[in-house]
């Protein structure tokens, strides 16, 4: 079907039609969003999508007046999608929950529902859902030595590489006194200026395992608490007269 005839099949209101013009159109190019959204609206949920996912990236981080548009909009396309079951959408859209709610327990906890959706959607698991970066170097002698960072960072390598328990057991010990929290007071707490602190690698890792935890079935919550007992009597903070003995 060439482009004149596409055109036609979607001004008469075919979705699919107004879908594949839409997508003939550079990214930029503002009939590309004018049929993507008539695509939508008729209940297209790749159209759908694609509108939350664009305007999701818009977002670009903290949210202020200038983006707030591209929040909105993130949010109502992603949301159609996500109820449609569009299991990318779920994702983003516990992204989105997540990541633009950070201090709002509600808001984490409306994300991770969605996340769990698209996980039963059988969409693998996103590490950056959770707040993790994958650590370019990795000091595992010092995690298991009981340093605080290397825990840490690789809790975070686990995750990326989709072992999640792992990666609980590790963020649990590294949470150290912060772990016995409860999820509310997680999530309201606020990470101060410099990321490096110990306060705050504590809480990161606090809300890390926290975040898994919600997501886990009883099966996996099982195995990560059972693990993360073993490494906090494995790997745990030493008294300092064991550090004379490493």
């Amino acid at each position: 079907m060439n482009k004149d005839e596409l055109t036609k099949e979607a001004q008469a209101g075919d979705i699919n039609a107004q879908y594949m013009l839409a997508n003939s159109y550079d990214r930029l190019d503002p009939e590309r969003e004018t049929w993507l959204t008539r695509a939508a609206e008729g209940g297209h949920v790749e159209a759908q999508y694609a509108l939350g996912s664009e305007a999701h990236t818009n977002i670009g981080g903290i949210l202020d007046d200038g983006v707030y548009h591209f929040f909105e909009e993130a949010k109502k396309w992603l949301g159609r999608a996500a109820e449609n079951g569009h299991p990318a959408a779920c994702m983003e859209l516990a992204d989105l929950e997540i990541w633009t709610r950070y201090y709002d327990p509600e808001g984490v906890a409306e994300g991770v529902r969605w996340y769990k959706k698209g996980r039963e959607l059988g969409h693998e698991d996103d590490p950056w859902i959770f707040g993790i970066t994958s650590p370019v170097l990795l000091d595992k002698a010092g995690a298991k030595n009981g340093k605080l960072l290397a825990q840490y960072d690789v809790g975070g390598y686990c995750a990326h590489e989709q072992k999640l328990i792992e990666a609980y057991a590790w963020f649990w010990v590294a949470a150290r006194d912060l772990r016995h929290l409860p999820f509310d007071t997680v999530f309201r707490i606020r990470i101060k200026r410099s990321f490096f602190q110990t306060a705050n690698i504590q809480l990161l890792a606090a809300r890390s395992f926290n975040l898994l935890e919600m997501v886990f079935n009883d099966e996996e919550t099982e195995q990560s608490r059972r693990l993360a007992k073993e490494y906090l009597i494995e790997f745990g903070p030493r008294p300092w007269w064991k550090k004379l003995f490493k």
